[in-house]
């Protein structure tokens, strides 16, 4: 047998540079290896594959081979994931979510109120109304939140007196809240904004503004009895009350007649009260003229019977016989004297007349006045002067006397046969009745006490 020899031409493919292999080739092409040996490939020919089945938050696996490089790896359409029935009215204002494959921004924002307005309603109190606003789709509401300065309008900084929905919850409809405040006669700046609770918290609407003054505290003055009901927004009480002054009565010849006692006078404080309760006010009467002198009767203020204060009236001065006790006491006199005595001030006892001038104290009867002061609330008018003496002397220059400030009621004067009585006490002053000047002839001189008052301060 005989042996052929292949003789390669020059200018051939080098075998020892080949790598690939079977699996670098797409199939169904045809290649050698290093040995010269024909291999056929197996990569698979994928020309264009596409995908169409990716779906929100899944992957899809690329199969091995060749593409052509057209292929596409498609999603499936949001709108078949994300249906859902929300709107944009059920979304928090400014929040993002999916709708039938849309992204899409939230509106919902709570219910705005109509109208709002505040007003004095009694003391220290203020009304605040507002209108509820009307049902609607995706604006919830719950109720207001109110805030309070006095600097302006607050916004949403102040201090909150008030969180809730008032005493009507109705749509549409109008509800309302008395607030109390700090201070009496201010005026104070109020910011209502409508909220609604919800699972995320606390949503807040916008901003409205209205502002009041709250009432003054009350001084009252009562000259003649009647009755008082407490008006709404106040819840303290003081009093204040000056009892009659006493009259004066002169029924005996060669003589003058004395100063009356001044009304005395009651303070009382801090007097818890309600709205609705009624004072029972009654102002006390100066002692009446008459042949016999009276005393005054007393101021006094009660509540359902129960008394709060009561001021005593002044004593009378009786045909020269006593001289007037009281809150201030009346004048005194000497027979003879040119100077009748003047009657106390302030608490003060009367004085008594002598030939140059008054001095303090009695000498008939002792005149005392109630030693402290008559002034109202302490440091105000003064009441409850005592009455002045009548002058004893028979001459030409007596001259008459003057009642304790307060009381406006001086003693008169006489000359000759002529006879005068003293000076009556200012109504509603408390003041006592002067007492008649020297007289010869018979007869009755009387002079009537001031009536007394009652001052009422409400907070």
């Amino acid at each position: 047998m005989s042996e052929s020899i292949l003789v390669k031409s020059g200018g051939g493919a080098d075998l020892d540079v080949v790598t690939a292999i079977a699996a670098d080739i797409v199939a169904p092409k045809v290649s050698v290896d290093k040995d010269g040996e024909p291999i056929i490939g197996t990569i698979i020919d994928r020309g264009n594959w596409n995908s169409s089945d990716l779906v929100a938050g899944a992957s899809v696996t690329i199969p091995a081979g060749k593409h052509g490089g057209s292929g596409k790896v498609t999603a499936k359409s949001l709108a078949s994931q994300t249906a859902c029935t929300a709107t944009d009215g059920y979304v928090y204002s400014g929040k993002t979510y999916w709708k039938d494959g849309t992204l899409r921004t939230g509106s919902m924002a709570v219910n705005s109120i109509l109208s709002f307005s505040a007003a004095a309603y009694g003391g220290k109190q203020i009304l605040l109304k507002w209108q509820n606003p009307y049902a609607a789709t995706g604006k919830p509401f719950s109720g207001v939140e109110i805030r309070y300065g006095t600097g302006g309008y607050p916004g949403t900084g102040g201090s909150v007196i008030y969180t809730g929905a008032g005493n009507n919850t109705a749509p549409g409809g109008w509800s309302q809240v008395v607030v109390t405040l700090p201070s009496f006669g201010t005026t104070y700046y109020f910011s209502l904004r409508s909220y609604a609770t919800c699972s995320a918290g606390i949503m807040y609407g916008g901003v409205i503004n209205s502002s009041a003054a709250t009432q003054s505290e009350l001084w009252l003055t009562f000259t003649s009895s009647q009755n008082y009901t407490i008006p709404t927004g106040y819840s303290k009480l003081d009093i204040f009350a000056v009892g009659g002054g006493g009259s004066s009565s002169t029924r005996t010849t060669k003589s003058a007649g004395l100063g009356a006692g001044g009304g005395y006078t009651k303070q009382q404080n801090n007097i818890s009260v309600t709205v609705g309760e009624v004072l029972s006010i009654i102002v006390g009467t100066g002692g009446a003229l008459g042949q016999i002198a009276s005393n005054g009767s007393p101021s006094i203020v009660s509540r359902s019977g129960s008394v709060l204060v009561e001021a005593a009236g002044g004593t009378c001065s009786d045909n020269g016989e006593r001289i007037g006790r009281g809150g201030s006491g009346g004048g005194n006199t000497n027979g003879g004297m040119i100077h009748g005595g003047r009657g106390g001030s302030n608490g003060s006892s009367g004085y008594t007349g002598g030939a140059g001038s008054d001095t303090q104290g009695g000498q008939l009867d002792s005149s005392y006045g109630q030693g402290t002061t008559t002034r109202a609330w302490g440091s105000g008018t003064l009441y409850s002067g005592g009455g002045g003496a009548g002058t004893s002397a028979q001459n030409s220059s007596s001259r008459p006397t003057w009642g304790g400030a307060g009381g406006n009621g001086g003693g008169g004067s006489g000359t000759g046969n002529y006879h005068t009585p003293g000076a009556n006490g200012a109504p509603n002053t408390g003041g006592g009745a002067g007492g008649s000047g020297y007289c010869k002839s018979t007869g009755t001189l009387s002079s009537s006490g001031g009536s007394g008052i009652v001052l009422v301060h409400l907070y």
